[in-house]
């Protein structure tokens, strides 16, 4: 397991039996042709984090070489996982993965990853009972909406919110309560019933449950 998280150039390969380990996600992040081309998996399912394609970046002109390395090695992993995810699509896998980016790698954040968490849940529900493209357009709404609303709360737990941002606020959380409503039971992730009810979560010096919450008052 630590070796797996032994990410080469950011921590120290890990010792193991005479030998030296470190994650093999930068060379194979999805190995879907070890697993069905050549042990021969008849029932594969792939599982993506993020979103096909590398982002679009601004100039790099100002950046430094630390920025220029995780660039290339943004392209490069997200060119090896288009290559892996396009076998197992010809192969006949089941492939899950967002189309949403929720937050970057480098995020750590506990209101972003519970939205990323309930995304992925919602990404897999959606295939195991083959739900339609309205339902899909849905899921995608509510996501968009939460963490537009997570943004929202940000600038106002910070004290940087404007008269506009909380009227925003509001449209976004009256808007996540109805999409929460329409979402069907089998996409519902634990907790869809408090969408734009309560605070997502946020690393905050004050706690949300010793704020009243604006959009309530």
């Amino acid at each position: 397991m630590l070796a797996s998280c032994s990410i080469p150039g950011v921590f120290r390969p890990v010792y193991l039996d005479g030998e030296h380990y470190v994650d093999g996600g930068l060379r194979e992040n999805v190995p879907a042709e070890m697993a069905i081309g050549h042990l021969g998996v008849t029932n594969p399912y792939v599982i993506t984090c993020s979103p096909r394609g590398a982002a679009r970046e601004s100039d790099f002109g100002s950046r430094n070489m630390l920025d220029l390395v995780m660039r290339s090695v943004s392209i490069l992993t997200d060119e090896t996982e288009r290559d892996e995810v396009a076998y197992a699509l010809n192969a006949g896998a089941v492939v899950i993965g967002p189309e949403i980016s929720v937050h970057d790698s480098m995020t750590v954040d506990p209101g972003l990853l519970r939205i990323n968490r309930d995304y992925g849940w919602m990404c897999s529900a959606e295939r195991h009972v083959k739900s339609g493209f309205d339902d899909h357009e849905l899921v995608k709404d509510a996501v968009r909406t939460r963490v537009r609303g997570w943004e929202l709360e940000q600038a106002w737990l910070k004290e940087e919110a404007s008269r506009h941002d909380m009227n925003e606020m509001q449209h976004v959380k009256d808007h996540l309560r109805d999409v929460a409503a329409r979402l069907p039971l089998d996409l519902a992730p634990d907790g869809v019933e408090t969408w734009g009810r309560i605070l997502e979560g946020h690393g905050h010096p004050q706690a949300p449950e010793d704020v009243v919450i604006p959009w309530q008052t």
